[in-house]
């Protein structure tokens, strides 16, 4: 038994030792070896029981006499009962002591060569993974910043190509706006293959957050070009208020985004845009930004003027005048004598046309002299100014005297603005010489402005053109000479019929109007003639309908229609014309009319004078309250 017992236990050990020598285990081994040893141990101990018992009965059998040797044979029984007990339980914390020791060394052995092999080969393929990663990002970034280069590169090219046609542009916004003429907008092709178009479109690769002042100007210009007033106001805001540029560059800005805001009829936004340009730089010492200051005054001064506020305008070229008056750069003599012009005709506006006419006699006395074309300009304009107060002051005589001096001091002048103010004093002069009845020369003078510019390119000497003959056909029908008259208003009609500007279709309106008019003095002319009468009423009856359309004193035309209407037979329509012709006519309509009555009078002219003055007496009150 002791043998079998020595055997088990061994058999126990045995599996262990073999795999604590062997090479480092599984899990499922070690799972598997610790079922084996407990299957065997359970076996031992069966075994063990077994033998027990038969000894017990051979002791049974034996003789009383060997009993102490019973006993000591229990007792050592016994011993070695306890000792395989002990065994047993030796055998089993041996197989667990040498489970954990192996499990034990497998980890750290796994753990040591893990970080072994870190240290060796994966610390290796890391810094190859990185390199390669480090080479990717450097070639993009390279490929990046060429690219970035060659973008940089061509929005350079495309600023330079765009800063003539910028500079041409700023120059006509730069230019101090006119009270007699504040209307004119920038005509420059709106194509989008001009330089500042390409360069905008090149911005829009650009992310806005790194937009510089350039930036913000380019886009701006480019939107007045188009027409985008509001898109322009709004960057060249952001262009004074974000980009980084000298102090010229974002007044000019400021300025820029005033003037635009006033032409969308955003007058008060606009006079907030000149007072920032004068708060910022109205203490600065550089002439330039001392010119943009002056520049923001005077068109601060027009917006008011449009504002109705005329006194306070008058106050803002008085601040002008005494500023830079005495300041001797050319650019500061020629916005003071912007000022004092506007100021001028601010004070004819107010019937202060005395004070204007001493304004006028300023500028000349100042800077009539002047070598500068663009001073030279600004006193002929005074000139013309002038000659148009004296003409309001019945003062025609002088008037034609100042209109004279005009065409003799600058008549030759080569410059396309002399041409225009030339043609306005010969044109004004011609108005009054009918004024005063002297018709025949008032012909001569629109034959004059006729074949001086009839041919000019120009659309301002054109529009002249077109004015002169009108007042032409007015002035022949005047004169009863009807046919001429008509021939005057259809050569209107030939020239500048399809012309697309607002001025002529107005001007194509009054002349027919004024044909209408000289075929309603045919009509009575012909009267006994009921064909040829009828005909040249109801042709003038469509041309007074056609003229309505366009031309802004409607109430000249509508006094026309109700005169024809009359003469038709349709009394109900004549008086709700007529007295909506005199409502907004006033005095000077229903004279007009009593003067159309002596022209060729008919038998209905008695019953149209009895209509006309009680329509008058109805109106009358009111128009003259």
């Amino acid at each position: 038994m002791n043998r079998k017992i020595f055997l088990a236990c061994l058999s126990l050990l045995l599996p262990l030792c073999v795999l604590a020598a062997g090479h480092p285990v599984t899990e499922t081994d070690l799972l598997a070896y610790k079922e084996l040893s407990q299957a065997r141990t359970d076996a031992l101990k069966e075994s063990l029981q077994k033998d027990i018992q038969a000894q017990t009965v051979r002791i049974e059998m034996q003789d009383k006499r060997i009993e102490q040797q019973n006993k000591l044979l229990d007792s050592f029984s016994a011993r070695i009962s306890d000792l395989s007990i002990v065994l047993t339980v030796f055998g089993l914390m041996a197989g667990l002591l040498g489970y954990f020791t192996v499990a034990s060394r497998a980890q750290k052995e796994a753990r040591i060569a893990a970080e072994e092999w870190i240290k060796k080969e994966g610390q290796k393929a890391i810094d190859t993974k990185l390199k390669e990663l480090d080479s990717h990002i450097a070639a993009q970034i390279n490929a990046a910043t060429t690219k970035r280069q060659e973008f940089d590169g061509s929005i350079d090219r495309l600023k330079i190509e765009a800063a003539a046609q910028i500079a041409e542009q700023q120059n006509q916004i730069v230019t101090p706006q006119k009270i007699i003429d504040d209307s004119v907008q920038i005509q420059i092709s709106s194509t989008n293959d001009d330089p500042i178009s390409q360069l905008v479109e090149a911005l829009k690769h650009k992310p806005e957050a790194e937009y510089g002042f350039d930036d913000w100007n380019a886009r701006a210009h480019d939107a007045y070009k188009k027409g985008n007033l509001a898109l322009a106001a709004e960057h060249w805001l952001q262009a004074a208020r974000g980009g980084k540029a000298n102090g010229a560059m974002l007044a000019q800005s400021l300025f820029n985004a005033g003037v635009v805001l006033s032409q969308l009829n955003r007058k008060i936004e606009a006079i907030v845009m000149f007072d920032e340009v004068e708060s910022r730089y109205g203490s600065a010492p550089e002439v330039e930004l001392r010119i943009q200051v002056a520049q923001a005054l005077v068109n601060k001064g027009v917006t008011l003027g449009q504002l109705k506020r005329e006194v306070e305008a008058i106050a803002v070229y008085d601040e002008v005048e005494s500023r830079y008056g005495s300041a001797p750069e050319a650019k500061f003599r020629e916005l003071v004598a912007k000022a004092l012009l506007n100021k001028g005709v601010t004070l004819g506006q107010l019937k202060r046309e005395v004070e204007a006419i001493a304004v006028c006699d300023e500028v000349e006395s100042r800077y009539g002299s002047a070598p500068e074309v663009e001073l030279r300009i600004q006193v002929a304009q005074a000139l013309v100014n002038k000659g148009v107060t004296l003409g309001q002051l019945k003062r025609e005589v002088e008037a034609i005297a100042v209109y004279d001096e005009v065409e003799s001091r600058y008549g030759s002048a080569p410059e396309a603005k002399f041409r225009e103010l030339v043609a306005k004093a010969l044109l004004n002069k011609g108005v009054t010489l009918g004024q005063l009845k002297r018709e025949v020369e008032a012909i001569a003078v629109c034959d004059e402005v006729e074949s001086r510019y009839g041919s000019a390119p120009e659309v301002e000497l054109r529009i002249q053109v077109a004015q002169a003959l009108v007042n032409k056909g007015i002035t022949l029908g005047k004169l009863k000479r009807e046919v001429e008259a008509i021939a005057a208003c259809d050569e209107v009609e030939s020239r500048y019929g399809s012309a697309p500007e607002a001025k002529f279709r107005e001007l194509v309106a009054k002349a027919r109007n004024s044909k209408g008019y000289a075929l309603l003095c045919r009509a009575k002319e012909n009267w006994p003639k009921e064909a040829a009468r009828l005909a040249d009423l109801q042709a003038a009856a469509t041309l007074f309908t056609q003229a309505e359309k366009e031309v802004s004193e409607k109430y000249v035309v509508w006094g026309n229609q109700a005169y024809t209407f009359y003469l038709l037979g349709q009394e109900g329509d004549a008086r709700i014309l007529l007295k909506q012709a005199l409502q907004q006519g006033g005095e000077w309509l229903y004279k007009a009319t009593l003067d159309d009555l002596n022209i060729h009078t008919v038998s209905l002219d008695t019953e149209f004078r009895s209509l006309l003055e009680g329509v008058w007496a109805e109106v009358r009150p009111k128009v003259l309250s």
